[in-house]
């Protein structure tokens, strides 16, 4: 109890010596050192329809104008902003949209302006600032016709200050048309001279990298080109018809060029996607750039990224900044003539298609197989399957039959026999062997076939080998041109699945 009361008084003993120096910091602290701001303009930003912004000797001009919600508007409907320059940079169509809070900042910075400290009461030179007709931006406010009390205003933005502490540029302030009444020039934050200093970059919007869905679930197609000119598509395994549209069954990918193969969903999805899905599009560095801009920001030998959304396509180039960080890149998105700075892993974008290419050729999961059929070449099969698992229940039940087309030949499948041909099945690996001309295909028709049909879904997937030499064998998927053929695999793991075939007809059973 004693320590308690000890530690009640010194808390009070520290208290009261803490209010006695803040008394005597406020008697001694001059109100001018206190305020770290002066207010050098203190308007309403209702009252203003329009902000103009000159550059120096009027090399561009820009307006921020704006609409007030019209009387019958819902409660809490905000202003509408729109960028205009006479057709230079304004067209949405070609430089993308602009963002509206960004605008909406000019009319509060502008009519709320405060400055770091007071320079030059009454200058006589203006030019020594920047402050002259030929170097100043020159930054204009027009009230509403309704706002009778509302003053013109003009804001002169000169050089920039880093000698002063806290930077910035200096500034002078205009009101109504009596030149003279405000000669002195402030410091304005470099923030806030930023608002006008930034041109059409500064209000663009960073919005551009499209909506991929929780699951990547919107993408049904990318189309990837590496900065060595070589060209990757992909297609997303998704049921596109049917009742349920766009119902996802799959979340694999599958390249369809430059080679046909399944491809890693750790490289696709865990790296390539989930990279751009959180890459930060920070700001517009360039509007219409000139051919040093595209060389500078590296869209010289630049790589390029299109998807095939749900909603909507997009294409991206992607750049890289001087240096090559790898923390930093730039894009542009096709049909926006503008460079966006980015931050992100952008790696991907030198991986080739052996990179992207999947250790298995064959990955489906045995519970959604409803149908199976096989060629190889010593006979044709069936494989019906039902593996049903109840998740509530933790049980589940095993139907299967197979039917050999040469014989006729029709057998309960029991569940170590499905699972083991199964096994095989899936276990198929890619080879290092690239079909080429050195290594053609030899035969018309494949050797070997696997056609699955989902067990839910109206959906078939089919892979075929045809023979390269004796031991590899090329992959093709759906069909695909033979022309499309790109990778193989070793003809063991093929002869191991015919084998498991001729055993489970014999009667047999699949050692494992």
């Amino acid at each position: 109890m004693k320590k308690q009361v000890k530690k009640i008084v010194f808390v009070g003993i520290v208290v009261v010596l803490l209010l006695l120096s803040w008394l005597v910091l406020e008697k001694i602290i001059p109100d001018d050192v206190a305020e770290e701001t002066i207010k050098i303009m203190n308007l309403n930003a209702k009252d203003y329809s329009m902000i103009g912004i000159v550059e120096p000797a009027e090399s561009y001009s820009y307006y921020i104008v704006k609409e007030e919600p019209a009387a019958d508007a819902a409660a809490g409907t905000e202003p509408s902003y729109y960028f205009w320059d006479n057709g230079i940079y304004d067209d949405m169509n070609k430089y993308g949209y602009y963002e509206p809070s960004n605008m909406k900042k000019v009319f509060e910075r502008t009519t709320t302006l405060t400055a770091l400290e007071l320079v030059d009461e009454n200058p006589t030179d203006y030019a020594q600032y920047g402050l002259d007709a030929e170097h100043a931006t020159v930054v204009m406010g027009i009230p509403y016709e309704n706002a009778e009390d509302a003053p013109e205003f003009t804001i002169l933005i000169g050089n920039r200050n880093s000698i002063v502490t806290g930077h910035g540029y200096y500034c002078r302030v205009v009101i109504g048309s009596d030149v003279e009444a405000t000669p002195e020039v402030y410091l304005i934050s470099t923030m806030d001279a930023g608002t006008f200093l930034g041109g059409a970059e500064y209000f663009q919007t960073t919005n551009i990298l499209p909506n991929f869905g929780t699951y990547y679930d919107e993408i049904r197609t990318i189309t990837f080109t590496n900065r060595g000119g070589e060209s990757m598509s992909f297609k997303r395994f998704t049921k596109f018809e049917g009742e349920e549209v766009n119902e996802l069954i799959y979340t694999n990918f599958t390249m369809t060029a430059p080679y046909s193969c399944y491809v890693s969903d750790e490289i696709i999805s865990g790296k390539m996607l989930e990279s751009i899905a959180n890459t930060q599009v920070v700001q517009v560095v360039a509007v219409a750039p000139t051919d040093e801009e595209l060389e500078k920001y590296g869209f010289n030998n630049s790589a390029k990224i299109e998807f095939t959304l749900a909603s909507a396509n997009a294409s991206y180039y992607i750049g890289a900044p001087s240096g090559g960080s790898s923390g930093v890149y730039y894009v542009m998105r096709e049909g926006f003539d503008t460079i966006y700075l980015c931050y992100g892993d952008a790696a991907y974008i030198d991986y080739s298609a052996i990179q992207f290419r999947s250790g298995l050729a064959w990955i489906h999961e045995i519970k959604l197989a409803g149908q199976l059929d096989i060629t190889t070449p010593k006979g044709s099969y069936t494989v019906i399957i039902d593996d049903t698992v109840d998740t509530e229940k933790g049980t589940g039940t095993w139907i299967a039959q197979i039917i050999d087309h040469e014989t006729g030949t029709q057998a309960i499948l029991s569940e170590s026999n499905g699972r083991a041909l199964y096994t095989d099945c899936i276990g198929v690996k890619y080879d290092e062997l690239i079909v080429s001309e050195e290594n053609p295909i030899i035969e018309d028709e494949p050797s070997y076939t696997m056609t699955l049909k989902y067990k839910d879904y109206d959906y078939t997937s089919k892979v075929s080998f045809y023979k390269v030499n004796s031991r590899q064998y090329a992959v093709l998927f759906d069909d695909a041109p033979v022309e499309t053929a790109g990778f193989t695999v070793n003809v063991v793991k093929l002869k191991e699945i015919a084998e498991d075939l001729e055993t489970i007809v014999s009667g047999g059973i699949v050692a494992k």
